[in-house]
């Protein structure tokens, strides 16, 4: 009895009408599916973070590092400063070793988010001596970190930014003069991009060792102020002679760009092409599936269609399958898309005149796909062996019985049709509070966030299940240090 209650009580229905769960019955999966997709609700991002503290703090702690990774993760600053803060509040001195991985994963200035706690002290003593390496690393002209590029100046425009500058002041020690000049003469010797701007200094700017996300920022200054020598770098790039740092750029980066420019921009389009490739060349018959719904909807550069949309591309280029450039889109009339276009402005273009539909007729998609496949009689290896859903999860009620869930529909269906249901990839790109399946559920996953990094593990997985994709994750090398 105990059990039926725990199961009806924690249903539920989407804002569409499909039933939902409010949680996965695992603290740390709901982290994980929900995470990636929370940086407009910090404060439920908190309370999700400190359930999955309560479950199991090894793995709250390595997901909130795999949710800020920049490089094998999903980058998502914001909610890591905040369960950062939290945790430094919650757990004090238990938490001090992580202090030195911070950069690691994220970026220097994430570690300023422990002021006011207990942490304080042992952050500001670790932020001191970094510094102090890097002064002695300068003098001997070795290389140094990026530490003072995030070191906040007094002299910054933002108040807040200079009222930290000042915290930092008082902490070391220094008399103002004395910490703007080291400020300056470290970053100097970092050869920091916006340096060589500020100082009309573009002839000494070395394009191949610009940050991705400054290269995409500046890239319209790179034109204007050193047009011959930025083309024929760019050029130069295209026909692999040199290389362009893009390692921290996600696809919706590029998107919200290309979205907002009336005219072909090469830089975007080198950017766009030297993406990390997570998928390892490996070729199955995954098809991914791309809400552009009305809840999806946004302006700003993070919004979810902008993610969808990243994310559906990328995926479906790099998809080496049967279905290689091919994605479907999520509508009451779902269609196989082509992608097309030789520049990453054209194929968004031809992207948005799609037909979308605006909703999420998951239904629509499974019934598609079968009746496909029972229509022309095709061979069991070549059905979709893995579908990948990004989405805001919010599908439509099952149209044609309104009970039960229609995951459940779908996969009665392929079972009569003598078809095996794909895998079934579910990709949070907004921060609802639902969930559409549980911890128990086989054959499907739930991962959340902008960044492709993932499908390197949902592609190497074999017998998915929510549980044990999290834990291919979470449980990989590159987490090991991340301890608690």
């Amino acid at each position: 009895m105990l059990h039926q209650l725990k199961n009806t009580t924690n249903q539920t229905i989407t804002t569409n009408g499909d039933t939902a769960f409010h949680s996965t019955f695992d603290a740390v999966l709901d982290l994980f599916g929900k995470g990636g997709a929370m940086r407009r609700d910090k404060e439920e991002f908190v309370r999700l973070f400190d359930k999955a503290l309560a479950e199991s703090a090894e793995l709250a702690v390595k997901t909130l590092f795999y949710l800020r990774d920049v490089r094998g993760g999903q980058g998502e600053r914001d909610v890591f400063r905040a369960g950062l803060r939290h945790l430094a509040n919650v757990k004090g001195q238990k938490a001090e070793h992580l202090i030195s991985l911070v950069a690691e994963y994220g970026r220097f200035d994430d570690l300023f988010v422990l002021f006011d706690t207990p942490l304080e002290k042992a952050m500001v003593s670790f932020v001191k001596e970094q510094l102090q390496q890097d002064i002695k690393g300068k003098e001997a002209g070795e290389n140094i970190s990026l530490s003072a590029k995030w070191m906040p100046s007094e002299n910054a425009s933002s108040k807040e930014t200079r009222a930290l500058a000042k915290r930092f002041v008082k902490a070391f020690g220094q008399k103002p003069t004395e910490y703007r000049k080291m400020l300056v003469s470290l970053r100097n010797h970092i050869d920091i991009v916006e340096s060589h701007l500020s100082n009309d200094d573009v002839q000494g700017i070395d394009y191949e060792k610009i940050p991705s996300k400054a290269h995409q920022q500046y890239r319209e200054a790179f034109k204007r102020r050193d047009t011959e020598r930025y083309d024929a770098y760019l050029t130069a790039v295209e026909n692999g002679e040199k290389k362009v740092n893009a390692s921290t750029l996600y696809p919706y980066d590029i998107v919200h760009r290309a979205m907002n420019t009336h005219e072909e921009d090469k830089t975007l389009d080198v950017l766009w092409n030297n993406l990390p490739d997570f998928t390892g060349g490996k070729k199955d018959n995954s098809l991914v599936v791309v809400d552009v719904s009305g809840s999806m909807q946004g302006y700003e550069p993070n919004a979810p269609i902008k993610v969808a949309m990243g994310l559906g591309l990328y995926i479906s280029e790099r998809n080496e399958g049967l279905f290689h450039n091919h994605f479907l889109t999520f509508s009451e009339r779902p269609q196989l898309v082509e992608v097309k276009g030789t520049t990453i402005l054209n194929k968004i273009r031809n992207m948005a005149r799609e037909d979308w539909g605006y909703n999420t007729n998951l239904q629509k998609t499974f019934k598609l796909i079968l009746d496909t496949a029972v229509r022309n009689n095709l061979p069991k290896d070549e059905m979709v062996s893995r579908l990948i859903i990004v989405s805001d999860m919010q599908f439509d009620s099952a149209v044609e019985d309104s009970s039960g869930r229609v995951i459940d529909h779908a996969k009665k269906a392929f079972e009569t049709a003598g078809y095996t249901f794909p895998e079934i990839i579910f990709w949070n790109v907004a921060g609802h509070s639902t969930v559409p399946v549980t911890k128990n559920e086989s054959g499907v996953a739930l991962v959340s966030g902008a960044s492709p990094s993932t499908l390197k593990a949902i592609l190497a997985c074999e017998d998915v299940s929510p549980v044990k994709l999290m834990l291919d994750v979470l449980l990989a090398e590159r987490y090991a240090p991340v301890t608690l």
